[in-house]
């Protein structure tokens, strides 16, 4: 494999001698690297080496920068679903890599910092969504089941039929009220 800078010797009146001395021995005699006063054995390629990383720090940066702008322009951005759920398969992750007792107390802190963030997620979701008024209290369930109830009674005479939707509908909110409340 060649190397990104070889070193190359170079005539003692070049523009492109390196700039470093050797004790005792005088001025080096290789070549720059280009971008630099010094060749790669005086270090010329480590400042040439971070400039390139500062280009790329700051090429990603702006990448970034772009990227979440697009993210908070879009209609969407405050619907956390898509991070809900890359967390939950992170956390499926940490627990599915434990074959025992010995692994898994080994990724508690991983499982524990995970499920915390879970937690704030879904509570920050449900204040987005209560905030942005899509989210029904119970009381607001309730009242909104109360009067469909009231206009379907207002056009069914059958008494059986009435209490069979009434029994249905109280099983829902029952079911939605355990959901909710665990």
């Amino acid at each position: 494999m060649q190397a990104k800078w070889p070193i190359t010797k170079v005539e003692e009146d070049s523009p492109e001698r390196c700039h470093g001395v050797y004790p005792g021995a005088g001025q080096c005699c290789n070549k720059q690297v280009p971008g630099s006063k010094f060749c790669p054995r005086h270090g010329g390629n480590k400042g040439v080496e971070a400039q390139e990383k500062e280009t790329l720090r700051i090429y990603a940066f702006h990448k970034f920068q772009n990227r979440v702008t697009q993210f908070a322009d879009h209609p969407k951005h405050k619907d956390l679903s898509m991070e809900l759920a890359l967390m939950r398969q992170l956390l499926e992750g940490y627990v599915n890599r434990c074959a025992d007792l010995n692994e898994l107390l080994a990724y508690a802190p991983h499982i524990s910092d995970t499920i915390t963030r879970i937690e704030k997620l879904v509570n920050t979701i449900h204040k987005i969504d209560k905030a942005l008024g899509s989210m029904l209290d119970k009381a607001a369930v309730l009242q909104v089941v109360s009067e469909i109830l009231t206009i379907i009674s207002d056009n069914i005479d059958d008494e059986e039929t009435l209490n069979n939707i009434a029994a249905a509908v109280g099983g829902l909110i029952e079911r939605v009220g355990q959901s909710i409340d665990a």
